[in-house]
This record gives C-alpha cells, sequence and structure tokens, in this order.
C-alpha cells in the first residue's frame, strides 16, 4: 500500500476547515480508491 500522510489537517480551533476538507476529498481521497475496493473485496470475500 502507498504511504499516505496522515497529517493532513482538516480542524480548525472552532470547527471543521470546508476548504481544506474540500481540498483533502478531491486530491488525496481518488489515490485512496484502488485501495479501498481491495480491502472491500477481500472483506466481501
Amino acid at each position: 500500500m502507498p504511504h499516505r500522510d496522515w497529517r493532513i489537517r482538516i480542524h480548525e480551533y472552532f470547527g471543521v476547515s470546508t476548504q481544506i476538507l474540500w481540498d483533502t476529498v478531491q486530491g488525496n481521497l481518488p489515490s485512496l480508491v484502488p485501495s479501498l475496493e481491495s480491502v472491500i473485496k477481500l472483506e466481501a470475500s
């Protein structure tokens, strides 16, 4: 599995930064899809 930088910060002191959250969804989540699909297939079998 490729290395992921889990230190991505999405929280501000009083809430969630919607801009950082959206940037994460758009920029980081798509690269996780293949790994997630593999896990789902393994769990389903």
